[in-house]
């Protein structure tokens, strides 16, 4: 889908819901097309891009594989559950409190 508009991951919601609930700042950027990641999100300094996947075994397109192997910055997570991405961001999960 090289440089196309990209479809959003059914996951991705879910995802974009609990990490505003805890706090987190969520840009969504799927929109731009070219391998660039899901979401920006930000919390307590920490800025984190996260590529959403919808289930395992997904893989990255063409396009993500260049954008990601070209990244200069920081963090950068393929997360596929909200777990994941509170993992991403560095807040515990409810399952790790226990």
């Amino acid at each position: 889908m090289r440089g196309g508009r990209r479809r959003v991951d059914a996951n991705q919601a879910e995802i974009v819901y609990v990490l505003r609930a805890v706090g987190c700042s969520v840009w969504p950027t799927y929109h731009l097309g070219h391998g660039s990641p899901d979401l920006v999100c930000g919390h307590r300094g920490r800025t984190v891009l996260l590529e959403i996947k919808a289930k395992e075994g997904d893989r990255l397109t063409e396009d993500e594989e260049r954008w990601h192997g070209g990244w200069r910055g920081g963090a950068l997570v393929v997360v596929r559950t909200p777990d994941e991405a509170l993992w991403a961001m560095g807040i515990e999960t409810q399952e790790e409190r226990t």
